[in-house]
């Protein structure tokens, strides 16, 4: 069903209402992880290839005359396929014909977006990052830098309101950190090791819980980088990082096996001053009175983007439907 990026694209459009990027293998081009969609059935793209975003995303306003063709060729492309899904489409049956809609009704998002593109001003083309080796590097680490330099210029430049990025993955391996061939599920089982007492070592003596220590300390130093980034781009009174939230989190909860009653959160950005921050917070435990639901904080950030809802998600039978419906006050300044 919808997640919540998928619903703040919807109550924040910009020009790519929503921008995924991934720690994909080095041959990967795009992804569709089981992680964002924008409703039931709709599941979100995700960049694999910092190459492929930088030329989809900047590629129309970049100076190279190579891209602007290929933006252009684009452009053309996407005209002759949405009028031959428009000539076919009176010749199907009706469940065929739904199916076509959705094609040309992505045709159609994609073409519009290259005209928004177009008209851009020289402002968002300031903001238009420089490819380097890491583009194209067979280094996980240094393909995830780039996408966080991409992810910072997308946002500044106006392209877009939501940025989601995957920066974990159980096949993946962070070498790049010095952690050799070992993959995030190797380390993660080498964590639950250390914690039963058993041999849970790297060759260099690095234990599995100060693994992936090093990978969330690297993961929190580009989130740093990003928030930078912002924070140094004026925008009102303020700067951008001053109407911004960045979450940060796991997918999975508080063990690598998890049962879900515990999620850590951190949150940079008060989103214009409304959420109060420099705290730490901690509910209740699931069942015990006060606590709360992931859907509640969803439910909290979309009353921040100004479009409330009652409730998100579905609702836990067991738990207080009152508290799953309403958002958290404790987050709001």
């Amino acid at each position: 069903a919808e997640t919540i990026d998928g619903a703040l694209s919807k109550a924040l459009p910009g020009i790519f209402p929503h921008l995924g990027f991934k720690m994909g293998g080095a041959d990967e081009l795009i992804a569709h992880p089981a992680l964002s969609a924008a409703g039931r059935g709709k599941v979100l793209p995700f960049y694999c290839s910092p190459q492929l975003a930088y030329q989809e995303l900047f590629g129309s306003l970049a100076g190279g005359k190579d891209l602007q063709a290929a933006a252009k060729l684009d452009q053309h492309l996407l005209d002759f396929m949405a009028d031959d899904v428009r000539r076919v489409r009176g010749q199907l049956s009706s469940p065929e014909t739904e199916k076509l809609d959705h094609y040309l009704e992505g045709f159609e998002a994609l073409r519009d977006r290259q005209v928004k593109l177009a008209k851009l001003d020289d402002n968002a083309k300031v903001h238009i990052p420089s490819i380097t080796d890491k583009y194209t590097s067979p280094v996980e680490t240094h393909r995830l830098e780039a996408h966080f330099d991409l992810a910072a210029a997308a946002l500044i430049a106006g392209l877009t309101n939501v940025v989601t990025v995957d920066a974990d993955d159980l096949d993946l391996r962070y070498s790049g950190l010095g952690l050799g061939e070992k993959s995030i599920h190797e380390i993660g089982h080498l964590a639950d090791d250390y914690k039963e007492g058993r041999d849970s070592n790297f060759e260099d003596g690095t234990d599995g819980v100060g693994a992936r220590n090093i990978v969330r300390k690297y993961q929190m130093q580009l989130v740093a980088g990003l928030a930078a980034k912002l924070k140094a781009d004026p925008e009102g009174d303020g700067n951008m990082l001053d109407n911004t939230l960045i979450v940060y989190f796991s997918d999975a909860g508080q063990q690598h096996h998890a049962n879900y009653e515990h999620f850590p959160l951190v949150l940079i950005g008060n989103v214009q001053g409304k959420f109060k921050t420099g705290r730490f917070l901690h509910y209740p435990s699931y069942g015990q009175p006060g606590n709360r639901t992931m859907g509640s904080f969803y439910t909290t950030l979309l009353h921040a983007a100004g479009h409330p809802r009652d409730g998100f998600g579905q609702i836990d039978l067991r738990l207080s439907e009152k508290d799953q419906k309403e958002p958290l006050p404790e987050l709001f300044g």
